[in-house]
């Protein structure tokens, strides 16, 4: 026969206990607040549910068997898994504001920058090119690392104790060069490789032009805005500051 258990002699999960989770959380590598948040909310439920089984059962005990349902990896497959699905949402981010650059109002901007970029490609003299090669990743250079070290030093001005997935992820791809000498590698690879005419010209303008927007959106837009994404992507944000 089975047996019911009194309700008002069940346990309940305690904010000190709440707090004893998070720092469970933080010991086994669970850096982010809010992954932390999921994990420890799984945690509290499981514990409760235990303790509706057996109410005799010490809080360290239910959460070392809670904590053994998550294998021989622990919370690193909860974390990488949410850490894709945080890459995802931000890459999709940066595509949204990307088609805005291909969509009315920002579409003649964006044309004029292929045209122009064409223009120069197609009056370029082949003894010019190395020069102009040069002369592109110089100023590449100096605008990345100068803007690299604004974002960072934006970055640490307004760095706040908890550590949100997504709000690292913008601020590590907005901190990043890298993306600035996108274009001088590919304008390397087709310099050295590709008879121009006008319709080449127009496609590497293209590419040149698409690559420098997606590396203004990362090092601009998004850091811009990112009170605005991490509000939508969490709720809570708004009361952790």
């Amino acid at each position: 026969m089975k047996q019911y258990v009194n309700a008002s002699s069940v346990p309940t999960i305690t904010a000190d206990q709440i707090d004893q989770l998070y720092i469970f959380t933080r010991k086994h590598f669970v850096e982010h607040y809010d992954i932390q948040t999921e994990l420890v909310d799984h945690l509290a439920n499981g514990i409760e549910q235990q303790w509706l089984q057996n109410p005799t059962l010490s809080f360290d005990d239910a959460l070392s068997l809670e904590f053994k349902k998550f294998g021989i990896f622990g919370f690193s497959d909860i974390v990488e898994k949410r850490q894709a699905q945080m890459e995802k949402r931000y890459h999709k981010f940066v595509w949204e504001h990307f088609k805005d650059f291909f969509s009315i109002p920002k579409l003649f901007f964006s044309l004029s920058l292929v045209v122009l970029v064409t223009i120069f490609l197609t009056s370029l003299n082949s003894e010019f090119i190395e020069i102009a090669i040069l002369l592109i990743y110089s100023i590449s250079l100096i605008l990345g690392l100068g803007f690299m070290l604004y974002r960072r030093n934006k970055t640490k001005e307004n760095k706040i104790a908890k550590r949100w997935l997504m709000k690292e992820l913008i601020d590590r791809y907005g901190n990043s060069s890298a993306f600035w000498f996108i274009p001088i590698q590919l304008s390397n690879l087709i310099f050295s490789r590709v008879e121009f005419d006008f319709y080449m010209s127009l496609f590497i303008s293209f590419i040149l032009v698409s690559s420098f927007l997606y590396s203004y959106i990362m090092i601009f837009i998004l850091p811009k805005k990112s009170e605005e994404y991490l509000l939508k992507v969490y709720p809570e944000y708004a009361f952790s500051k």
